[in-house]
């Protein structure tokens, strides 16, 4: 029987890829340092900033969503009377505005981080298509 895969990855040389000239006269570039790369990016760190402030709110945020269910278990299990009623009615309220609060806080962090994605690979665009 015979098996109807191929391989993807074939090994190739200069000459297969239709290089004008030979492989050894092909200009050698230097790797892209990582100071240029953040040199373009200067511009872009107000948003960054703003991103990592979303980023690290929306991340703290998650615990404290843990420390309320703990809460709400406890008010559960707790015998004393009128408690739980009134534990529940404060973890609801708490819950919506950390809820709220937490959605705020993820759209602040994606759409700056996605502003200063979009800058820079705009900017590296220009200066690949303009070079």
């Amino acid at each position: 029987m015979k098996a109807f895969s191929f391989r993807l990855n074939a090994p190739s040389d200069c000459d297969s890829v239709g290089f004008p000239e030979p492989c050894s006269e092909r200009k050698q570039y230097r790797r892209p340092s990582l100071k240029r790369l953040i040199q373009l990016n200067s511009p872009e760190w107000p948003y960054g900033l703003m991103g990592m402030l979303g980023a690290i709110t929306a991340g703290g945020s998650m615990p404290l969503f843990v420390l309320g269910i703990t809460e709400g278990l406890i008010a559960f299990y707790s015998l004393v009377p009128g408690y739980l009623p009134q534990e529940i009615r404060k973890l609801s309220i708490l819950f919506l505005c950390a809820g709220i609060a937490t959605l705020l806080f993820f759209v602040t962090e994606h759409y700056f981080f996605g502003v200063m994605g979009e800058n820079v690979t705009l900017r590296v665009r220009r200066l690949m298509f303009t070079g």
